[in-house]
């Protein structure tokens, strides 16, 4: 340090102040300012949260207004389903019932067949047994008037 002249200090204390301007300028120059907007923000900071607050409703009401929406659309949807499942439902038992309808109507047909048979196989049978009666009481008569000759010769 000895060896420093004066002439050296200044050259040094000079550029040492250029420097220091020199950055103090570009920091004003280029820095954001972040001073103005603490001082808004501090001042807005009511407003901010008022702001907040409508935000954060009109969310809450828009989705509201979707949940609404879709459960009205799950509700018809609902609605249909039910409906179409009673139809089936309906429909299947208005199948069966016709099922069963044409079952009892087929056996009461078959009944009535039978009766009519047997009323035909009763008529016919009534022909043979009447033929029978007539072949017996012809044989009875036969009979009797051969047991009427027997008794005649003893």
């Amino acid at each position: 340090m000895e060896k420093i002249s004066a002439k050296m200090a200044a050259a040094f204390g000079v550029g040492f102040a250029g420097f220091i301007l020199a950055a103090y300028s570009y920091n004003k120059h280029h820095k954001p300012v972040y001073t103005e907007q603490l001082k808004e923000d501090f001042e807005n900071e009511q407003e901010n949260d008022d702001n907040i607050s409508r935000e954060v409703s009109k969310e809450i009401d828009e989705q509201k207004i979707e949940l609404n929406k879709k459960s009205k659309k799950t509700e018809e949807w609902k609605r249909f389903w039910k409906n179409e499942y009673n139809d089936i439902k309906d429909t299947k038992r208005k199948t069966r019932k016709n099922k069963i309808n044409k079952l009892l109507k087929t056996l009461e047909d078959d009944k009535e067949d039978d009766k009519e048979d047997d009323k035909e196989d009763d008529k016919e049978h009534d022909k043979e047994h009447d033929k029978e009666e007539t072949h017996n009481t012809e044989n009875t008569d036969q009979n009797t008037t051969e047991d009427d000759n027997e008794e005649a010769m003893i």
